[in-house]
């Protein structure tokens, strides 16, 4: 009978327990850290593509309210068509200026061309002085 007593078993292979939580723990801290990333890179492109498209579409209609596409009907909103979800609504007002008076302030308007996103969820305001037809 042999007894084998006082000897340690040398070839063990494997992980043990702690190992395998240390690296399941670094390995959730790496992922949390890419999924933050990829949400804040997902946000900011669509913040940039609302801020390239949105003030390209309120200098299109200022200069179609200019060039009288619109005629004389000031009050005007509507869809864009070439950017699905933007809409767009433009406000003209009458200039009341007590420093000059008579011809000088005639047909001076204050524009305001405003471009939402999604019905409002984000909006872009422009506005401008003109000189526009009675």
């Amino acid at each position: 009978m042999r007894c084998f007593t006082g000897h340690k078993v040398q070839n063990r292979s494997g992980f043990t327990l702690m190992e395998v939580l240390v690296a399941m723990a670094v390995m959730a801290i790496a992922l949390i850290g890419f999924f933050t990333l990829f949400s804040q890179t997902v946000a900011l492109e669509e913040s940039a593509k609302f801020n390239t498209i949105a003030p390209m579409l309120a200098q299109e209609k200022m200069a179609q309210l200019r060039s009288g596409v619109f005629g004389d009907s000031y009050g005007l909103s509507g869809e864009s068509l070439a950017y699905p979800g933007y809409s767009w609504s433009i406000s003209v007002e009458d200039v009341a200026d007590n420093i000059l008076s008579g011809d000088a302030t005639e047909g001076l308007k204050k524009v305001d061309v405003t471009v939402a996103l999604n019905g409002g969820e984000r909006s872009y305001s422009l506005r401008s002085y003109e000189w526009l037809p009675k």
